[in-house]
């Protein structure tokens, strides 16, 4: 049996916690012993994996890059975990954790590491700065593994990856979760769109709710419902408010289940302006709703316009809402079979599947 240690950057709710939770679940605990460690402060993910009985540590580290740098006793028992638990593989997920994981680890006498990319990389001065660290440490992995093909692609074009490294495991979804025993009968009077993920630029809702004011206008008996917490939820509250739609948009915080709000949606839509590949797209199709999205990281390879949803730019607040109300103008049956065709797709990334996907690269990694 082989240890694996997983290293992530915090453990709030977002997309590559919970999918970093889901994937060791399922991962052959007689082949591959788990270990986990948050940098931050243990986040809510953090009870799911104590229930699993999955050991689990945290650094207590700053979220800024200098806070990490600077923390020299959280660096010290970074070290100190790694050489008392002696992984014979650690993977590292998200920016921060792959920066110090891969640093750490070297010096801990780690033999082999793996970096996961979960999002497209960004093309601003604090991106351009965050790709050359990850360049000049490319090194140290033995191999580097993307969510997406087309963020793949993107991350080779940037030359932060080297080719011979890359290895593609797309995203999961715990099909079970989403069929049809869970579906509620949706009303009839009333299309109620659904966004979910963490209030943050990233997701960009403000362009979301500017087109949602055009369908409105088109559809009066519409609303939307946006699920998720951060630092952008009184700006949403305020520019629905300024709007005249705060009686038609619901800023509805952190969902308990998942599964239940999309039995009780017509569609999702997402508006973000980067992606890797998006769990909620996923979890929307598995549930058997249509999609419209923008087009961004890998949501091609999930949403093929007009089979299972739309396809729009990102930041074109005309282009989403033309989008959604060209779905909504569809019959109820011809959105029924987008929705069809949507869980047809959604088998193929079975959370089952992507984990023997993992054992797979773990048992690579180990032959090399």
């Amino acid at each position: 049996m082989a240890k694996v240690c997983y290293v992530i950057t915090g453990l709030d709710i977002g997309g590559a916690e919970l999918q970093l939770y889901q994937i060791i679940r399922r991962i052959n605990p007689f082949l591959f012993s788990p270990v986990v460690i948050s940098l931050l402060e243990f986040g809510p993910v953090k009870e799911k994996f104590i229930e699993a009985g999955i050991p689990i540590y945290s650094l207590k580290m700053k979220k800024k890059l200098r806070g990490f740098i600077s923390n020299q006793e959280g660096i010290y028992r970074f070290f100190k975990i790694l050489r008392k638990e002696k992984p014979d593989i650690v993977v590292l997920f998200m920016y921060h954790a792959i920066i110090l994981g891969r640093l750490i680890g070297k010096l801990a006498g780690i033999h082999h590491i793996i970096s996961s990319f979960r999002i497209s990389p960004a093309g601003d001065i604090k991106g351009r700065m965050q790709n050359l660290i990850l360049r000049s440490t490319s090194w140290i992995d033995d191999l580097t593994c993307v969510n997406s093909e087309r963020v793949a692609t993107e991350w080779v074009a940037k030359k932060v990856i080297i080719p011979q490294k890359l290895r593609v495991i797309p995203n999961g979804v715990d099909l079970p979760k989403f069929n049809s025993t869970h579906r509620r009968s949706r009303p009839k009077d009333v299309f109620t769109w659904v966004a979910i993920g963490r209030l943050v630029p990233q997701k960009d809702f403000l362009t979301l709710i500017e087109a949602f004011k055009r369908v409105a206008d088109v559809f009066p008996r519409s609303s939307l419902e946006i699920v998720g917490d951060g630092p952008l939820r009184k700006k949403l509250e305020d520019k629905s408010r300024d709007m005249g739609i705060e009686n038609k948009v619901r800023v509805a915080g952190i969902c308990e289940s998942i599964p239940a709000l999309l039995a009780r949606a017509n569609a999702l839509v997402l508006s973000s302006v980067w992606e890797g590949m998006p769990n909620v797209i996923l979890e929307a199709m598995a549930a058997g709703l249509p999609v419209v999205a923008t087009d961004v990281g890998g949501v091609q390879e999930l949403v093929t316009d007009g089979e299972n949803g739309f396809l729009v730019p990102p930041k074109n607040s005309v282009a989403l809402a033309d989008a959604m109300t060209r779905l909504m103008k569809l019959t109820e049956e011809e959105r029924e079979r987008m929705g069809r065709r949507g869980k047809e797709i959604a088998r193929r990334y079975d959370i089952e599947k992507i984990a023997k996907q993992w054992e797979k690269l773990f048992k690579e990694v180990l032959r090399s």
